[in-house]
């Protein structure tokens, strides 16, 4: 989990990563499915999907109102005296329970300075009982409100629009493991975008259904590239305007479909700079082999400048398959990343929790949470260079032949 922090502590990359050339042939990211596979693959995403709405809700929800607009869904939800509102809800605007209890305590209040000014014993009494029950229900409520109200890893205020109405949500409480590696990347996209002025590129790899476009705080001119299967992605978009849901200004945020025959092209054909920093988070996108994944790595390796990282998530079962035993997992995983010029690092979750000051234990995981770096330099700064040299070298010829 060190890695991107101590970049600059590194070993230093051997020669042949910087002059290897990489484009002796072109990864393709195989994302077509069939009908059976695309449904259980859309499944998956929901699933995750909610999942994030249990952690926005987390640890418990006492109600959930559905209120249609004109153009727009919007949606509230009562807790115990706190109060949550996605963007496009016009109703409920105060917790009518608390405003009434407070209300409560200063009649009470009212009642007893007035019987203290007129001496009136039998409405002293009772307004004396009333202040003191009152007070007490205050105070168990506030107690209350503590309680249920604690802080969720993240927020997603727009994530609850991309599931169907009759979704079942579960009423466990804890942690999961899916939300903790949503906060670990959450947390990091930020730090690298604040400790590097020059990132401006990040490349989702996900399911369609990530909202982090939307509910993370983007510094201007950042470009959002989202690959991701194309039919969920438009079906998402579509939801997300309807309640209202924004890019950051001065922001883009485009697509690619994930069943893009060369997704390197159609990355450089919207606009993407492998001669600047990047960001390549992969979360959700379905990886059903080993040479997806690859095919993944390929494609950072050929696109991401020197010093770029990717950080996400890569199903254990890819390596149980190539690994018999646990001990074996991150050597296999380093020697992976390592043939694709990438310097890989495994995060365990139970680190994480720790940080973020929960003591969980989540044990073998079915996803395994990584982060790397890119060692060596970008098919365009490869280009690059090979211009300036034959820059160079042309005009030494030049004055070599001046001099003649």
């Amino acid at each position: 989990m060190k890695l991107l922090a101590m970049s600059s502590c590194l070993p230093r990359p051997t020669p042949y990563l910087f002059l290897a050339s990489k484009k002796t042939a072109k990864p393709i990211l195989n994302c077509k499915f069939n009908n059976a596979e695309a449904h259980e693959f859309f499944q998956a995403a929901l699933h995750r999907a909610s999942l994030r709405f249990q952690e926005t809700l987390r640890p418990g929800m006492l109600c959930v109102c559905y209120i249609r607009g004109k153009k727009r869904c919007s949606l509230s939800f009562i807790f115990f005296g706190a109060f949550l509102r996605t963007p496009g809800c016009e109703s409920l605007d105060y917790l009518f329970l608390y405003y009434m209890l407070r209300k409560s305590i200063l009649l009470c209040k009212l009642t007893v300075s007035f019987s203290k000014l007129y001496g009136l014993n039998t409405l002293k009494k009772m307004a004396w009982v009333m202040e003191f029950c009152a007070c007490w229900v205050n105070l168990l409520f506030k107690l209350l409100t503590v309680y249920v109200w604690a802080d969720p890893l993240f927020t997603d205020p727009y994530i609850r629009c991309l599931l169907p109405l009759d979704i079942e949500m579960d009423v466990n409480q804890s942690l999961h493991k899916h939300c903790l590696a949503t906060k670990f990347i959450d947390d990091k996209l930020i730090t690298s975008m604040q400790k590097d002025d020059g990132l401006r590129q990040i490349i989702f790899l996900t399911d369609g259904m990530d909202t982090r476009p939307y509910r993370l705080n983007w510094p201007a001119s950042t470009v959002l590239f989202d690959i991701s299967p194309d039919i969920i992605f438009r079906q998402s978009i579509q939801k997300l305007e309807e309640v209202g849901a924004k890019i950051p200004r001065r922001c883009l945020l485009l697509h690619v479909p994930s069943e893009t025959s060369d997704i390197q092209e159609a990355l450089r054909s919207k606009g993407y700079n492998g001669t600047r920093s990047s960001l390549w988070v992969l979360q959700g996108l379905p990886v059903v082999t080993l040479s997806n994944f690859q095919d993944i790595l390929s494609i950072v390796s050929a696109l991401a400048m020197k010093g770029s990282f990717i950080i996400g998530e890569l199903p254990s079962w890819l390596v149980k398959t190539e690994t018999d035993t646990k001990s074996t997992t991150a050597e296999w995983m380093d020697k992976l990343f390592v043939s694709h010029g990438l310097k890989v690092e495994i995060v365990e979750r139970d680190e994480v929790a720790r940080d973020l000051g929960n003591e969980s234990s989540f044990g073998d995981c079915e996803m395994i949470l990584f982060a790397a770096e890119q060692l060596q330099f970008s098919d365009d700064q490869m280009e690059l260079w090979r211009r300036e040299f034959q820059r160079i070298e042309e005009e030494g010829d030049e004055d070599g032949f001046e001099e003649l």
